[in-house]
């Protein structure tokens, strides 16, 4: 079976006394499989240590609904884990985030740009990401009124 391709089948019940008739094959079930990529990946609103970022559902829901997303940053360039920070969240935990497809990444260092990955997430599983380069608001140091 390949996922997001119909699969049919026939259903033939079996007990002492025989077969039964097999079932119509008139609908078929769609295998799911993870999502496509994100569209439109953005930074929204920065301050100096925030960054929002939002998206647009990918082209195809894999067959089955999206039910999460996950949101990933590291310092762009780096290959350090320890500045790789990553967030899950589905319409029960972050229900406004989840439906208005945006989340706001705080504790950022002051000009320093950020390698921000979104994902979806299905019953099947996590798809591919979307890369968005974002950096958190450039304010010269010294300045304390903006």
């Amino acid at each position: 079976m390949v996922d997001g391709t119909s699969v049919y089948a026939r259903i033939i019940a079996r007990n002492i006394l025989g077969d039964s008739i097999a079932s119509d094959i008139e609908n078929g079930a769609v295998i799911p499989s993870p999502p496509a990529a994100p569209l439109n990946a953005a930074c929204g609103v920065r301050t100096i240590d925030s960054i929002q970022v939002t998206w647009s559902n990918g082209a195809s829901d894999g067959g089955a609904p999206i039910t999460g997303y996950t949101v990933s940053r590291q310092v762009q360039g780096s290959a350090d884990p320890s500045t790789l920070v990553s967030t899950s969240f589905d319409v029960n935990t972050r229900p406004d985030e989840f439906n208005n497809k945006r989340f706001t990444f705080t504790g950022l260092t002051n000009g320093v740009t950020y390698s921000i990955v979104i994902s979806s997430t299905n019953v099947a599983g996590t798809g591919a990401g979307s890369t968005v380069l974002c950096l958190a608001c450039q304010i010269p140091n010294g300045v304390t009124n903006v």
